[in-house]
């Protein structure tokens, strides 16, 4: 892994809060938290369609079981309204974060736009070599960092609520089921933590091996002329091939 990999620690979490709160209290605000108040509504209806659910295909199996057939088709008629409804709330929710997603993609992309054109900073990073792939950073990670985050949260959320609900309904089947779920989900929940924490730099580096690779096709583009007339193709073929190599 590499070394270059940014550290999580307390200030990035605070820089993270600060960058939620900034994005709250700008133009983009109000229609924000529309869609997150929207989003809490619909993982609320889902998880609670997901509770109805559970109960109506137990119901459905015990009527097929007791061949009782009126409950078996007021059952059969039951799980198609509910799968109907969580497929409507569910398509919905999914409108609500892919939209909460370009608000916040476009209002951090506007802010690093007008800070990378302003005051020659363009320049100063293309001299000084501090920040590598300038480009890549404002287009492809504050793409993957608004959408991935926002799912993140969104998943911790779900998750939550779907913890509290299930578990009620565990709970007032048996005690001992609840306990034997919850060591279970607790050792596959560490265990994802302990195998994918390694991803998290190699996805870091994954970042700055594409912007590279990218970088070097535009470079033969953009000079596609002088190119050919001093016939650097071969060099140009290794230079993009190596990085080809280390992506």
């Amino acid at each position: 892994m590499a070394n270059s990999s940014p550290p999580i620690n307390w200030k990035t979490w605070q820089r993270f809060v600060t960058v939620i709160h900034y994005f709250l209290s700008s133009e983009y605000g109000r229609k924000a938290k529309l869609f997150i108040g929207l989003l809490v509504l619909f993982l609320l209806g889902i998880n609670g369609l997901n509770v109805v659910n559970s109960y109506v295909a137990r119901d459905f199996m015990t009527a097929i079981e007791g061949r009782n057939t009126q409950h078996f088709l007021w059952m059969a008629l039951s799980y198609l309204l509910v799968f109907v409804a969580l497929t409507i709330t569910a398509v919905y929710y999914r409108y609500a974060e892919e939209r909460l997603a370009l608000l916040g993609r476009e209002w951090l992309t506007r802010i690093l736009v007008h800070r990378y054109l302003d005051s020659t900073t363009y320049y100063r990073l293309d001299t000084s070599g501090e920040i590598a792939n300038p480009d890549q950073r404002i287009a492809e990670d504050v793409r993957s960092f608004t959408v991935t985050t926002l799912s993140y949260i969104l998943l911790i959320i779900n998750a939550s609520i779907t913890l509290v609900a299930f578990s009620l309904v565990l709970w007032s089947i048996s005690p001992w089921l609840f306990a034997i779920a919850l060591i279970y989900s607790s050792g596959g929940t560490l265990l994802s933590f302990y195998l994918g924490r390694p991803l998290i730099g190699l996805n870091y580096d994954q970042f700055d091996k594409e912007a590279n690779f990218r970088a070097g096709l535009i470079h033969v583009r953009e000079r596609a002329e002088a190119i050919a007339l001093a016939h650097r193709e071969p060099r140009l073929r290794a230079r993009t091939l190596h990085h080809l190599e280390e992506l």
